[in-house]
């Protein structure tokens, strides 16, 4: 190669540049706020990461992350489920069979902790009021009951925690006198028990 072009005439420019140095290329100095930005940048001691802490950091991410997967699934699960409990299929269901001559007919399905109630042909009398019992029934013996309050339009009762309801399964309608008196008037016009 003689050096001054002529074997590669496509380099000529090149070739000449680099021998005598750009004749149309000027020295701009960098404004001053750029250097004043790099030295603010070195002065804040921000660590430099080289490719192997990033790798030591996606080794240690991997497990943590899987970590709090793993916790996040162990608390969706019981909401999951709460969830399909209350939008789903619901707990038990029961038939309400009338009592005596009774003529009238319902149907009661337990949703987790809220009973949802539908009759038929409870006509109001007056002076009395329909209401909404779980009875614990032991052998065919009365051992408990709790009021769910008077029959509403909605029917949909809400069951304290505290009513054990494996217990208290059997759903009960009465007709009560308005004598301000809660206790059982024992006259039941609709009855059936919880099942699964």
């Amino acid at each position: 190669m003689s050096g001054n072009g002529d074997e590669f005439p496509e380099f000529g420019d090149v070739t000449s540049i680099l021998r005598n140095g750009p004749s149309d290329v000027t020295d701009e100095t960098p404004p001053p706020a750029l250097w004043e930005r790099i030295e603010a940048e070195l002065a804040s001691g921000s660590p430099v990461t080289t490719l192997a802490d990033r790798r030591a950091r996606r080794g240690i991410a991997g497990p943590i992350v899987v970590g709090i997967a793993a916790a996040l699934l162990l608390v969706a699960l019981p909401l999951g489920l709460a969830w399909r409990s209350s939008t789903g299929e619901p707990d038990r269901t029961v038939e309400l069979a009338a009592l005596d001559a009774f003529v009238g007919a319902g149907s009661a399905e337990l949703d987790g902790r809220e009973l949802r109630v539908e009759t038929t042909g409870l006509v109001q009398e007056e002076g009395s009021s329909y209401e909404l019992w779980l009875l614990d029934l032991d052998n065919g013996e009365l051992s408990g009951l709790v009021s769910l309050g008077f029959i509403e339009a909605d029917g949909t009762y809400v069951i304290d925690d505290d009513v054990d309801l494996d217990e208290f399964s059997v759903v009960d309608i009465s007709v009560e006198p308005n004598d301000g008196n809660p206790e059982h008037s024992g006259n039941s016009v609709l009855r059936g028990e919880l099942v699964a």
